[in-house]
This record gives structure tokens, C-alpha cells and sequence, in this order.
């Protein structure tokens, strides 16, 4: 497990009776170079997936801030002697970055924070991970942290570290391993690293306008295409509707007709259809499927269930209606030995005949 201190922001000041209350940047996610005994540099990744990670986030939470570092990491046995103040309980991602709201109760640190000591220096500890690679943001790094864990947070000077032995400097995007004796070397790297991150910055936007020129002009004429093809398929659509309109309005029309007649006939006596031609077509076929096989159908039902239960309904009736026909004819020809009247005989076949296939179709 490593020990880490990276360098953030305060920002707005407010006072209150016990002391100020501040939000800061604490850290944030990246690749930053350290700078190893040897003189080496190794660049070591924080992952937004680290950074951000909700146990990470918690544990710095209620640490204690201190008046730059403490020469060791704190603990329950010592973290009282070097606390001036606390960090609050909202610590959370803000955009690229780590915030948090501190409260400082130390006046003597207050008076250093009015005159100019306007950096937070996060102490934590993690552990390396030492498989490189290549981050699809961030870029090459040498070895990445895991399981980042706070400790502490310092109001350091800008620039500066405090007298920790091994602890990082985190300015503005770069961050270096250092000792206590090696803060003017560090000054002059930190300029130079400053500038150089600058210029890559810079690039880095240009390259990205570029490519945001390119796209613009890519979308431009996808856009043109789109237009021209959403004209042809307007075109196409006019088109196949007048000849949809001219070949079916007819043929629903025909259906209609047919529909409304078949209804008339079969729900003249239906006290509840008023008048039949005023439905719409399921409306209809919902009345006929009660009429002729006295079912009732559920609401929201579909329209092909609808239409299947009519055609149903309607075949039977239609074979009854021959079967009317047939034995109407056939009573012509020769009177009921019972000495009924045809018609009289007629509706009781039917009624017996309706009364068969209404049984059947409830068994099925």
C-alpha cells in the first residue's frame, strides 16, 4: 500500500460563529507523472472508476484537515493533535472533479486562508497496480491505483507541500512523489510541467476542432441525403396512397354496405342497437357475436379476436339460415303432422339448430 497527497482548490469562503465553512476540489481522476528516488519518472493512473467509486468517496468523509501535512499518517491516537477543522459529509463527484465542504474552526489557519493559502492537499493511501497500459482518456501510464482510501485533507500554500516525506503535489493537472528537502527543485518542475500541460492542452483542443469540423461537414451532407431521400419516400407514399384509395375505397365500401345490411337484418329486434349504420364496424360485430352466439366480449380485446368470433358467428348463422331456408321449403311442399303452422315449425328448427351449434362452440 502507497501513501499519496494530491494538491486541489478551495473555493467561496463563509464565515461562521465558530469559524469558515469553504467548498473544495479535493482530487480527481487522470495520469500523473511521480518522480521516483532514482530521479525516474512514473506515471501512475487514477481511474474516474476509482476516483469515483462510492467507498472511495465515503472514506473522506469527517476527515480531519490539517494546517499543511502531518509528518505521519493519523490516526485515533493523534489525529486530535493536528485537526483545525473537518470535512463534511457531501463529499461527491462535481463534474471531472472530487468536492467537498470543509468547516475550519482554527483562527490562526483562517487568518493563513484570508491571506493567500488557497490549496487543499489530500492525503490518502492506495494500492498500485503495476500492469501498464494505455487509457482511452487519459493516455500511457506506468502502473495505476486501486482501493484509494482517505487519511487527510491539508490547506497547503500554493505550490507547496508540507513536511510530509513521500507525498504528492497535484498542480493543476500534474502530480509528483517528493520529499520534504526537494520543494525548490519541485517549484521549477511544477512551471515547467505547468506549460507543457498547457500546450498539450492546447493541442489537444485543436486537434478536437478539427475533428469537430470534419463531423460537421460529414453531418451536412448526411442531412442533405436524408432530405433528398425523405423527399423520394413522401413522393412514393403520395403515391401508393391514391392507389391504395382508388383500388380499395370501393372494395371497403362494398364491405361496409354488406356489413351494415347483414346487421339490420340480424339486430333489427335488439332493443340496445338503435340504429345500426351509426356504429363502427367492430361495434357492429360485437352486437352480432352477442345476437346470434349471446357472447360477450371482454374489453380491450383485440381486433382479430373480434373479427375471429364474428366469422364465427356469422358462418353459423349463415348455415342455420339455410337450414331455415331448406326446411321453410321443404313445409311448403307438405304440412306438420302435428298440424302446426309452417313458420311456427320453421323458427322452432331454428331455434333448435342455433341451440346445437351454440353448444357446441361452448364445449370447444
Amino acid at each position: 500500500m502507497a501513501f499519496r497527497v494530491d494538491i486541489g482548490s478551495l473555493r467561496s469562503l463563509r464565515t461562521i460563529p465558530t469559524g469558515i465553512r469553504v467548498d473544495a476540489y479535493i482530487t480527481r481522476p487522470g495520469v500523473f507523472p511521480y518522480r521516483q528516488a532514482d530521479g525516474s519518472i512514473r506515471l501512475e493512473l487514477r481511474d474516474d472508476v476509482e476516483v469515483f467509486d462510492s467507498e472511495s468517496l465515503s472514506s473522506f468523509e469527517l476527515l480531519p484537515v490539517t494546517d499543511d501535512h502531518p509528518p505521519v499518517a493519523l490516526d485515533a491516537s493523534n489525529a486530535t493533535t493536528y485537526a483545525r477543522g473537518a470535512v463534511g459529509e457531501a463529499v461527491r463527484r462535481d463534474g471531472g472533479m472530487v468536492a467537498a465542504p470543509l468547516t475550519i474552526y482554527d483562527a490562526s489557519l483562517i487568518t493563513k486562508m484570508k491571506a493567500g493559502k488557497s490549496q487543499t492537499s489530500c492525503g490518502y493511501t492506495c494500492d498500485i497496480n503495476p500492469v501498464p497500459g494505455t487509457h482511452p482518456v487519459y493516455g500511457k501510464y506506468h502502473v495505476s491505483q486501486t482501493n484509494i482510501r482517505g487519511n487527510h485533507l491539508a490547506i497547503v500554500d500554493a505550490g507547496r507541500m508540507g513536511p510530509a516525506v513521500h507525498a504528492r503535489m497535484d498542480a493543476v493537472d500534474a502530480a509528483f512523489m517528493i520529499t520534504a528537502t526537494e520543494d525548490k527543485k519541485m517549484e521549477e518542475l511544477q512551471k515547467q510541467l505547468a506549460a507543457a500541460l498547457r500546450e498539450a492542452a492546447e493541442q489537444r483542443a485543436r486537434a478536437d476542432m478539427a475533428e469537430i469540423r470534419v463531423v460537421e461537414a460529414n453531418t451536412r451532407v448526411d442531412v442533405a441525403e436524408a432530405l433528398a431521400l425523405g423527399e423520394k419516400a413522401r413522393a412514393d407514399a403520395a403515391d401508393k396512397i391514391r392507389t391504395d384509395t382508388a383500388n380499395g375505397f370501393a372494395a371497403a365500401v362494398s364491405a361496409r354496405v354488406s356489413l351494415v345490411s347483414a346487421a339490420a337484418s340480424v339486430l333489427r329486434t335488439d332493443k340496445a342497437v338503435d340504429d345500426v349504420s351509426a356504429l363502427s364496424d367492430r361495434a357492429i360485430k360485437i352486437a352480432m357475436i352477442k345476437r346470434i352466439d349471446n357472447i360477450d366480449v371482454p374489453e380491450g380485446r383485440s381486433d382479430d379476436f373480434v373479427d375471429a368470433l364474428y366469422m364465427s358467428a356469422s358462418t353459423r348463422a349463415q348455415a342455420a339460415a339455410s337450414s331455415l331456408s331448406a326446411l321453410r321449403g321443404d313445409l311448403n311442399d307438405r304440412r306438420d303432422t302435428s298440424g302446426l303452422d309452417p313458420e311456427v315449425a320453421a323458427m322452432r328448427a331454428m331455434m333448435a339448430h342455433n341451440a346445437a351449434l351454440s353448444r357446441t362452440a361452448q364445449g370447444a
